[in-house]
């Protein structure tokens, strides 16, 4: 399954740092002509793209450490995982708008 993940979150990053893959960003794609004027599609895949992949990244160490990581490793991965996503809302929701 973490292989699955890992797999998934490669892929998508990979789209997203082409710049592409602004229809697959769930809020963006949602919403409002008025509310998607105040993002830079080209801005947000980039950072969205810089974000999966680190999140492939630490998909992938726990998928090679997974037999031998401990519990407490495990925890601190899903720990440094939902970090990476609330600090993903948080930075791209302030420096993927548009400047001026």
């Amino acid at each position: 399954m973490l292989w699955i993940l890992f797999a998934v979150f490669l892929i998508f990053s990979v789209v997203f740092l082409c710049g592409k893959g602004a229809a697959l960003i769930a809020g963006y794609n949602t919403a409002d002509d008025a509310g998607k004027e105040q993002y830079s599609p080209k801005k947000l895949c980039r950072q969205t793209g810089a974000f999966t992949s680190v999140l492939a990244l630490l998909f992938l160490v726990w998928a090679v450490l997974e037999d031998r990581l401990p519990v407490f490793g495990t925890c601190a991965l899903i720990f440094l995982i939902i970090a990476v996503v609330l600090g993903m809302v948080i930075f791209i929701n302030a420096f993927a708008k548009k400047n001026g």
